[in-house]
């Protein structure tokens, strides 16, 4: 399966999720700051509204590794994550067969994390 989807934590209390709005520049970096770290990530993209934070992970990235990832994300900002993982080729094949899911989240706003111009990535949507 190239496209799998985890979480880590739930249940938040209401004050931690206050006090760690992921809208403060400091979040934004720290969470960036450690997915960047992932081998294999070619893009991440923040999506939908809701108390956790929702990811899309485009890449060919190491499961485990990437919940080992996830969970310190969440411990630094006390807050849960989502996340679906697609393989490069799994999202091209979904784009091009006009799934709305992935089209939305690309159209919505821009990648949170995006290494196609480093890597020099065929992919260029």
């Amino acid at each position: 399966m190239s496209c799998e989807k985890g979480g880590v934590r739930t249940g938040l209390p209401n004050a931690a999720l206050k006090s760690s709005c992921v809208k403060t520049a400091p979040a934004f970096k720290r969470l960036k700051r450690t997915l960047s770290k992932l081998p294999g990530l070619e893009r991440a993209y923040l999506f939908g509204p809701g108390e956790d934070l929702n990811l899309l992970i485009i890449g060919e990235v190491d499961h485990p590794s990437l919940l080992q990832m996830v969970r310190e994300a969440e411990n630094t900002l006390d807050r849960g994550i989502n996340f679906l993982k697609c393989s490069t080729s799994e999202f091209a094949r979904r784009l091009d067969s006009g799934d709305p899911f992935m089209s939305n989240i690309i159209t919505s706003s821009p990648p949170f994390i995006d290494r196609r111009n480093s890597k020099g990535s065929a992919l260029k949507r």
